[in-house]
């Protein structure tokens, strides 16, 4: 009995907490809105929506849009379950006005948003009921673009430059499938752009907002069409047939292509030095080969060495003399060539304060940290030599072995490289060729012909690199082994009704370009040594053939290059070909 009365003493004392329910994920719920939406003859300067549970309001600048636009958002006033938005602009007469506030409205507990709000009414005695649909896909790559603008212009009063400097008469916003939809129009003739508003000042004033626009002119129209369903009537077995009075707009389907025009007003965008023997200029826009620096507090003369990314729009640079690159704070001008927005050829020079400050080392324990201090002392930097194929590692058959050091170099000892092959579980010398590369100096290709499954080993002994840092490398050894035929699959293209230039691109499952192929005409591509994975074919049409894919250009009335992707992606298996036809007119 004792027993029993320990245990029900015990489990009285032990109250669980209360699961409190499910979540809550409904949005809030609209009761009421003062004025109603669709009003007519509007000349409140607010309205109030009222809701079934308290809300917020969340980042309403950047979701708010007005067709047509206001100079400023509304304000937004919290009352109790409603809110309260006053407008400060004046509004126009005898207009339609459709005010979007995205996802700005929110429930208090778990920011559950009431989506894609909007509230339309009139200034006049009747509300605008026209609209334009379509969708807006990047011009590189035909993916759906978010959040960008969609702006009508009334072709009345449109001049080409219009869109750098007035608002639009109307405005929209791309969802997440790309596809846009401006309604409660007026009739007219309207000319539509995308901007993709950096700035959030809805005209196209700086050089990286991407844009696009369509040649042709919009009519906005609306057609009562008659359609006729049939409706099966499952107690009596028979279908019905009945007829529907439906209102269809158009234009539905515009298609836009997102761009960013070439940006010729060149500049440097920053410039660093975290090594004292290195800095780093980077630009927007790759660099003309034609510049110079020169040292303001010192003389560079002959004491540099330049060398210019793949992109061409970073430039690492290294001094060369201790005298030099052992001063904390360097000031030098640099001299380079840009096009500004005319064309016209330039020399812009621009003087940077280069300082390099000694990474500061923290260390937990004072042992440990006179250590890191003695070990430093004796230590002495080394060359590091990177190779692209690692310790061990696979060389593709339509690669080549190549490496990289950290420091310029200025001459190689070919003599202190050695390459073996293995042949009957020995590794016998084999001749190869050391070439530097043309772009990155401090790069270096080893040539040889390959043979699959086969092992070599690469040997650098020490003191192999000239410089002038008075560095040397360890010695290193590099095994590595050919990778088999039957590693490999094949793709076998063939084109159908190629009629101009084009450009075909084998695109990894990332984007990223693998091959490129140049074409006039009808051809059959053998694509090779490709690993078992998932590419994707693109197309460009080449139309100036300038071998690659050109942007376009609004106040010349230049669309970026039209591209397209082979239908479906393309799964290569290992020791397999596949064979496509691909009819680029489909």
């Amino acid at each position: 009995m004792l027993v029993v009365l320990a245990i029900i003493a015990y489990s009285c004392a032990n109250v669980s907490r209360p699961t409190g329910g499910p979540k809550d994920v409904a949005p809030p719920v609209i009761v009421k809105e003062i004025p109603k939406k669709g009003s007519l003859n509007f000349d409140k300067n607010k309205i109030r929506v009222y809701f079934d549970e308290f809300v917020k309001i969340k980042d309403l600048n950047s979701q708010f849009i007005s067709s047509p636009p206001l100079n400023k958002p509304p304000k937004a006033v919290l009352k109790g379950k409603s809110v309260v938005f006053s407008f400060e602009d004046t509004l126009l007469e005898n207009t339609t006005y459709n005010l979007n506030f995205g996802n700005a409205i929110v429930d208090v507990n778990e920011s559950n948003a009431f989506v894609n709000y909007y509230f339309a009414f009139s200034t006049g005695d009747y509300i605008d009921s026209l609209q334009v649909s379509g969708t807006l896909v990047n011009a590189t790559d035909l993916k759906p673009v978010e959040d960008v603008l969609i702006l009508l212009y009334d072709n009345k009063i449109f001049y080409d430059s219009i869109m750098y400097f007035d608002l639009p008469s109307y405005i929209g916003k791309t969802d997440k499938s790309g596809h846009f939809n401006i309604s409660y129009m007026r009739g007219g003739k309207y000319k539509i752009f995308a901007l993709k508003d950096l700035n959030k000042n809805r005209i196209f004033d700086l050089p990286n907002e991407n844009i696009a626009f369509l040649d042709s002119i919009l009519l906005p129209q609306a057609k009562l069409e008659v359609r006729t369903d049939t409706i099966k009537n499952d107690s009596l077995g028979t279908d019905s047939v009945v007829k529907k009075n439906i209102i269809t707009y158009t234009p539905d389907s515009v298609e836009l292509f997102l761009f960013e025009e070439e940006n010729h007003n060149q500049y440097l965008k920053s410039s660093s030095r975290d090594k004292k023997e290195q800095f780093i200029f980077i630009f927007n826009d790759k660099l003309d080969d034609n510049f110079s620096i020169t040292g303001i507090n010192i003389d560079l003369s002959e004491k540099l060495y330049t060398e210019k990314s793949i992109t061409g729009d970073t430039l690492n640079v290294w001094l060369t003399d201790s005298n030099i690159y052992n001063i904390d704070t360097l000031k030098v001008k640099f001299d380079y060539i840009a096009t500004d927005t005319l064309g016209e050829m330039s020399m812009l020079n621009d003087t940077i304060k280069l300082i390099y400050k000694k990474p500061k080392v923290f260390a937990k324990k004072k042992k440990n940290k006179q250590k890191k201090q003695k070990e430093q002392k004796t230590e002495k930097p080394k060359i590091i030599v990177d190779f692209n194929v690692k310790n061990n590692g696979k060389l593709g058959l339509n690669s080549k072995l190549f490496f990289t050091t950290n420091v310029p170099i200025n001459s190689v000892d070919k003599s202190k490289i050695h390459l073996f092959v293995n042949k009957k579980d020995e590794f016998v010398p084999l001749d190869f060729t050391l070439q530097q590369d043309s772009i990155i100096k401090r790069k270096y290709f080893v040539n040889f012909k390959a043979k699959e499954e086969t092992n070599y080993k690469l040997l650098i002994d020490t003191n192999v690199f000239d410089n002038n840092y008075g560095l040397v490398n360890d010695t290193i050894i590099n095994t590595f082994s050919a990778q088999a035929l039957a590693f490999y699959g094949k793709i076998l293209l063939t084109t159908n009704n190629v009629k101009q230039n084009i450009i075909i691109q084998l695109l990894s499952a990332n984007d990223a370009v693998l091959q490129e192929f140049y074409l006039d005409k009808d051809d059959e591509i053998s694509i090779e040594y490709l690993p078992a994975n998932t590419y994707k074919l693109k197309l460009i049409y080449d139309d100036n053939a300038n071998l690659k894919w050109d942007t376009g250009k609004y106040l010349e009335g230049k669309q970026p290059e039209k591209v397209q992707f082979y239908k479906e992606n393309i799964v290569v298996r290992a020791n397999w070909d596949i064979e496509i036809s691909w009819d680029i007119d489909e």
